[in-house]
């Protein structure tokens, strides 16, 4: 027997002909994976505030334990062909792993915090293997805790002020009761804290039929409330607590200012399924219209104007899974208010060249998205010579304008960058760095006149030259005596011996002179030219 594996099992299929005559086969190789049928006879059962489950043991006795998945709400997913564990788009999430063949029980407790009440709880059950490998998903089995405490629905701000502010606070009564356990009467206490404080009463009822409260004199503006409902069997001579609903709290709404934009975020912590949030914005005084609805948690309001202040709200929109609850569950927001401004850099530039190494210049073309570059007022043009990553500006350019011209000395390679600065002094990130690799030129001339009359008196290389760092220059006479010597690229022989010496007399000098050629990455290349160099005076050269 195979075992069930995520390496498939490659099989070989051979056909030989049976023609005694003329004998031909052919091969064929197949992969087949083997996999794990699903756990069968899923079962859940509600107990305090978790749900135990159980289910057969894996007909594969290759399996080494199970994983348990869980998610709010039925999805009602069936594997397809060969569609191994739970998918992730069924928003199922895997919440333990049970090792042993023979373990098919476990507690949903929630990591320990316990389950919701009035929340229904779907599992899907997979057994897996040595390797990693999981089996076909069991079918999906679900449960919810008996109603046997209040289940909380609302914490619903109704007033945003720091002193006066209102939320409404509203719960289910408990409908499931043991009153053999719990006999009764019964006492609700409301509790509540801000989100870093201790819970403190504020409100008893001794009806089950009271299940809404109006809590006044908050700070709704500055701080997030967070309620939870007590329940107390008040039996004479056998009073205790029952237990708590799960905590909501209040829906808080803080934003971001942009450039010309408002970024809105909220926090919620709810025990129900809020299934989208509509975001308000004041068009008016104390008139709030619709601007739009999303399942996130953020949204963001733009096309504003710069130093408008605008104000907003947020109502989740939610529900239990269960019936006999209010439905849909709906809760605001405090109101948040925000100016846009331009806090926000341009986008960063893409920038390209095109080097022309005979005239010394490298052109910098760039573009910029469109979609945030307007309000560019200028960009900035960095260099860094070969070798190094020090940056320098070298240019600064007006908005609308998309080129620059760089003007080399003696060399153009090097490497570029530009940013984006715009109106209000915001800078983009750098853009993308081009850099232009050396073209090394440098030609020496076989004649000069030193004669004094101002013209070709010195001798230099044919300019410009370029992407020359320094030179070794040594020129001799035709005996072979050196009678110059010099590491200046541009050379500056006037025909003298060591240039303050005797003249040198007409005739046929001999050179060799190492060029060493600047590279990009910094390091100079050698390279050796040698020649000869006709020396003449007064009139004779025409």
């Amino acid at each position: 027997m195979h075992t069930c594996e995520k390496t498939p099992y490659t099989v070989v299929f051979k056909a030989r002909d049976n023609n005694a005559q003329v004998e031909l086969a052919d091969l064929e190789s197949v992969n087949i994976t083997v996999v794990g049928p699903s756990p069968k006879n899923p079962s859940s059962f509600p107990f305090g505030n978790t749900i135990q489950l159980s289910w057969n043991q894996s007909a594969c006795t290759e399996a080494v334990g199970y994983h348990v998945y869980r998610r709010v709400g039925s999805y009602g997913f069936v594997p397809g062909y060969c569609e191994t564990g739970v998918p992730a788009y069924t928003g199922y999430v895997r919440i333990a792993s049970v090792n042993g063949l023979t373990s098919t029980n476990f507690t949903d407790d929630n990591n320990g915090n316990g389950l919701a009440i009035a929340v229904q709880y779907c599992y899907m059950v997979t057994a897996f293997y040595p390797d990693g490998a999981e089996s076909y998903a069991s079918v999906e089995f679900c449960n919810s805790l008996r109603r046997d405490l209040p289940v909380i629905t609302n914490v619903d701000v109704n007033t945003t002020d720091i002193a006066i502010g209102q939320i409404y606070v509203a719960w289910g009564k408990p409908t499931e009761l043991d009153t053999i356990q719990t006999p009764g009467p019964y006492r609700y206490v409301l509790q509540r804290a801000d989100a870093s404080g201790n819970f403190v009463d504020i409100v008893t009822y001794t009806d089950l039929n009271d299940t809404t409260f109006n809590d006044v004199g908050l700070n709704t503006k500055d701080v997030q409330y967070r309620y939870r409902v007590q329940f107390w069997n008040d039996t004479p001579g056998n009073v205790f607590s029952v237990g708590n609903s799960q905590t909501a709290y209040s829906v808080y709404l803080t934003i971001a200012p942009g450039d010309e934009k408002n970024n809105l975020s909220w926090n919620v912590n709810v025990p129900w399924s809020n299934n989208e949030y509509v975001v308000y914005r004041e068009n008016a005084p104390n008139v709030f219209d619709s601007i739009g609805v999303t399942s996130n948690l953020s949204y963001v309001d733009d096309s504003l104007v710069n130093g408008q202040n605008y104000c907003y709200y947020v109502k989740s929109v939610g529900e239990y899974f269960v019936s006999g609850l209010v439905n849909p569950i709906i809760n605001k927001s405090q109101v948040f208010c925000s100016t846009p401004i331009d806090n926000e850099a341009p986008c960063p530039p893409l920038l390209v060249n095109g080097p022309n190494c005979p005239a010394l210049l490298d052109t910098l073309f760039w573009s910029i998205d469109t979609s945030c570059a307007f309000d560019v007022f200028e960009y900035n043009l960095y260099y860094a010579a070969p070798g190094t990553n020090q940056f320098n500006l070298i240019a600064t350019v007006s908005a609308g304008n998309y080129s620059y011209i760089y003007q080399g000395v003696n060399s153009i390679a090097g490497c570029y960058y530009i940013t984006a600065t715009d109106s209000n002094a915001n800078v983009s990130l750098a853009s993308n760095i081009v850099c232009t690799e050396s073209c090394p030129d440098y030609v020496l001339p076989n004649i000069f006149t030193p004669d004094g009359n101002s013209i070709n008196d010195v001798y230099h290389p044919i300019n410009p030259y370029r992407d020359v760092k320094d030179v070794d220059m040594q020129i001799f006479n035709r005996w072979g005596d050196m009678i110059f010597e010099t590491t200046d690229p541009d050379i500056g022989w006037n025909g003298k011996r060591n240039n303050d010496g005797e003249e040198s007399p007409e005739g046929v000098y001999f050179y060799v002179c190492k060029v060493n050629e600047i590279t990009l990455s910094g390091e100079t290349k050698p390279r050796v030219l040698k020649g000869i160099i006709h020396l003449y005076r007064g009139t004779k050269v025409k």
